[in-house]
């Protein structure tokens, strides 16, 4: 193997270990963007929660008492469920940010086993650049 061939394949490993960080980089924007638009979501169905109650308050005030009381049953299993739903948003992203731990570890393992590749490599571009050199 020439010193040329030995340099292209050290610049192809670096290339390999490069775009493997940027992937890793790149997963890790896309997983925070997926987890921010789900917030959204479960914050934009909370406020909808919140509102329809307000109005269902609104309501109950200008009825009797009988209604009134209906309203504030009501408005107590509103509450629970927004409790609920608050857990439930608590819960996804305890998984997600589990799941994201997990698979960065995975991408960091993956990009140490390719310097480790791209090491071992480069030692072997060494030993037949010697054995060339002691040739010539």
């Amino acid at each position: 193997m020439t010193t040329e061939t030995a340099n292209l394949v050290a610049l192809v490993l670096g290339r390999i270990s490069l775009l493997v960080a940027i992937f890793a980089i790149w997963v890790q924007i896309y997983l925070s963007k997926m987890m921010n638009k789900h917030i959204e979501k479960e914050d934009e169905r909370a406020k909808n929660l919140i509102k329809e109650t307000q109005r269902m308050i609104e309501e109950g005030n200008k009825r009797h008492e009988e209604m009134m009381r209906e309203t504030q049953r009501m408005i107590y299993e509103m509450a629970r469920k927004t409790d609920e739903g608050n857990e439930r948003i608590e819960r996804l992203i305890k998984e997600g940010n589990e799941r994201l731990e997990r698979f960065i570890e995975e991408i960091q393992r993956i990009i140490m086993e390719t310097n480790r590749l791209i090491d071992e490599g480069n030692k072997r571009v060494e030993r037949i650049l010697l054995e060339v050199l002691k040739r010539v």
